[in-house]
């Protein structure tokens, strides 16, 4: 028999909620799998769909950090070895909706910048900050190409993208 469950990172425990089975955050379900020889493994519920496997030590690092304001989603978080300080980089994203109080939150929170609107988007400087472990990390924030020349009409952007780098190597 197959339990519908998915594990949280920070808990030690097996908690029954749902994940993002179907590409999106809270959707879908994912059943874990075990055999006796093994640890559970994830297993979408529909076979066309896969969890993606995620690298050691990539995740979503501003959870982790208890600095993941409210609306913000996990998309996903990739490594990149090839790049100076080889980064694990994990990317977020808010609705146009919602993106002002997630920069509010992300300003206090990691020092991001102010966005400002250059040419066709609206974005922020990269920003460095340091959690409690001494691990750096680098955060910014962009929206689609739009044409929204005031904050006040931010809702008419699809979507804002945030960007948070964990520098695995010494630059």
């Amino acid at each position: 028999m197959v339990a519908k469950y998915t594990r949280r990172a920070e808990d030690a425990g097996w908690l029954s909620v749902r994940t993002g089975c179907r590409g999106r955050p809270g959707s879908g379900s994912v059943r874990w799998s075990s055999t006796r020889d093994h640890a559970p493994r994830p297993r979408c519920r529909d076979a066309r769909h896969s969890v993606p496997a995620t690298p050691a030590g990539c995740a979503d690092c501003l959870a982790a950090l208890h600095r993941k304001p409210a609306h913000l989603d996990y998309v996903g978080c990739a490594p990149q070895p090839e790049r100076q300080g080889k980064p694990l980089r994990a990317t977020y994203r808010v609705t146009g909706r919602f993106a002002a109080m997630v920069e509010t939150a992300l300003r206090r929170s990691t020092g991001l910048a102010p966005l400002r609107r250059s040419c066709c988007q609206w974005d922020a400087p990269s920003k460095s900050f340091r959690d409690a472990a001494g691990h750096d990390f680098r955060i910014t924030m962009v929206s689609d190409a739009a044409t929204a020349p005031t904050r006040a009409d931010w809702l008419r952007i699809g979507h804002f993208t945030v960007i948070v780098e964990r520098l695995t190597d010494d630059i």
